[in-house]
């Protein structure tokens, strides 16, 4: 893993308390912004995936540390798959609390989807690693 490009929070927000960084899109696809309360958060660490990005983040006072993933979700099978084997080894490394967000471009019930219909066994497959990790999928509602 390489590390992720960080950004001058003030050349964009014009606010001096935002960190961020950007795993930069390929294309039209790939893109992660990650946000945090620099007045709250001291970033500690920072690398990349090809699907993904990771922060490790602690609190100013020490009290807390824990890792934030970013993640894009590929659109082929087997791209899933290799998402979900480096998130798995993101995990891995990683004893800590942890928290996982973004567009992974995948369903865990086809209820959830627009058609209503999941036409290979990847949600099968997420919905298995969500349980395998213990994670929480939060729910969403309207756009």
């Amino acid at each position: 893993m390489e590390d992720v490009e960080l950004c001058d929070v003030r050349s964009f927000w014009g606010n001096q308390h935002v960190g961020f960084s950007v795993l930069r899109a390929v294309g039209a696809a790939g893109g992660v912004l990650v946000m945090w309360n620099s007045n709250s958060f001291q970033l500690i660490s920072s690398s990349s995936g090809e699907f993904s990005v990771t922060y490790i983040l602690q609190m100013f006072d020490g009290s807390f540390t824990w890792a934030f993933i970013g993640v894009y979700g590929p659109q082929a099978r087997v791209d899933k798959l290799k998402m979900l084997e480096e998130l798995g080894r993101v995990r891995d490394s990683w004893p800590g609390p942890w928290c996982v967000g973004g567009d992974f471009n995948e369903i865990l019930y086809p209820f959830e989807g627009s058609s209503g219909v999941c036409p290979s066994n990847t949600m099968t497959e997420f919905r298995n690693f969500i349980n395998q990790r213990a994670l929480m999928d939060l729910p969403l509602e309207g756009g």
